[in-house]
């Protein structure tokens, strides 16, 4: 039980920035302090514990990609259709039979491509278990040409050059020891791929690492994308979800001023939920974490009603599937035995 609350201090710490500090105030608990001599460890093997922890939140965890990301080969992506089909879904890398049950639909389903709300790779976004966790499932959409050779997918966008597979970073994508490099080793994506925006026919993505603890940048970013996009369309996608019900509850960070969005789609909640706040049409906010991970329920943290609608569904694992034309996206919520949970309509 102790070693679990240490390995919540080193994730804590790593968030913050003040690794030290912390990691100080909690040996300053006699309680903690006495549990810890008991395992036999001297005041300076702690505190050199503390020393090394501080360094860990010294790790790049900000907006900014790592500086290996930026020698990726640049790519931009705007794909012209009249009308597109795609998949969203989060919280599924973990090897299981629901991943497999989810990604069994999803082909099933036909999508041009896949956004992910993150959790891509459980638990500790290792690159030991990324192929296992993603490609082994997903490998027909995802072209990652400039992947380590023993991790590059042969499958069919592969064979077609077209990448159809578009994640987001969650919490379990971040790696104690290499942060976000086993992710973006792998994944070959546009711009700094840590965050980015793409066009697929009417509908302009914009896809944000929600697990970074500055996003002040990424908040200029997208506000200025946003300004700019001429789409029809526009989503927003990352891992913490601004609003929801489930046992994370709100993500406070993420309550961004998303004028202009249709939809802002994540993860992290393993639920489904759709919310929308009353008086404002848009955006509809969705929680798609039902991808694979073990499920949560809903309500846990309860949304005030009388300023937000909701729609909450936990019974069984499934897909977001969403179809958009020049004029009107429809967005399902669909479980992996093929029933819609879910059913709505966005018309411009």
């Amino acid at each position: 039980m102790v070693w679990y609350g240490w390995e919540r201090l080193y994730r804590l710490s790593i968030l913050s920035g003040y690794g030290l500090g912390i990691c100080l105030v909690l040996l300053a608990n006699e309680k903690n302090f006495t549990q810890l001599k008991s395992m036999k460890l001297q005041l300076p093997i702690l505190l050199l514990f503390c020393y090394c922890l501080s360094g860990c939140a010294r790790k790049n965890n900000s907006d900014v990609p790592p500086s290996s990301a930026t020698t990726t080969p640049t790519i931009t992506i705007n794909m012209p259709a009249d009308s597109i089909q795609f998949a969203a879904m989060g919280d599924y890398g973990d090897a299981s039979e629901n991943e497999a049950a989810v990604a069994t639909l999803i082909k099933s389903l036909n999508p041009d491509f896949i956004i992910t709300l993150g959790d891509n790779n459980y638990n500790f976004g290792s690159a030991s278990t990324i192929v296992g966790n993603v490609g082994n499932f997903y490998c027909d959409f995802i072209y990652n040409f400039d992947a380590p050779p023993t991790q590059q997918c042969t499958g069919i966008a592969t064979t077609e050059k077209i990448n159809r597979f578009f994640p987001s970073i969650g919490n379990h994508d971040y790696n104690y020891n290499y942060a976000y490099q086993p992710y973006l080793d792998y994944f070959t994506l546009p711009g700094n791929e840590v965050y980015y925006d793409f066009i697929w026919g009417p509908v302009h993505f914009f896809a944000l690492n929600s697990d970074a603890s500055d996003k002040s940048v990424q908040q200029n970013w997208l506000a200025e994308k946003l300004a700019a996009s001429q789409s029809v369309f526009k989503v927003v996608y990352c891992h913490h979800p601004p609003f929801s019900s489930g046992g994370h509850g709100n993500e406070l960070s993420m309550q961004w001023n998303f004028e202009g969005v249709d939809l802002v789609m994540a993860g992290h909640n393993h639920i489904y939920e759709r919310t929308r706040k009353i008086g404002e049409e848009l955006p509809i906010y969705i929680v798609s974490g039902l991808g694979g991970g073990y499920k949560r329920t809903c309500n846990q943290t309860p949304l005030n009603l009388d300023e937000f609608t909701t729609f909450c569904y936990d019974e069984n694992y499934g897909t977001s599937f969403i179809s958009a034309s020049t004029s009107t996206m429809k967005v399902q919520f669909v479980s992996i035995d093929n029933v819609v949970i879910d059913n709505f309509e966005i018309v411009k």
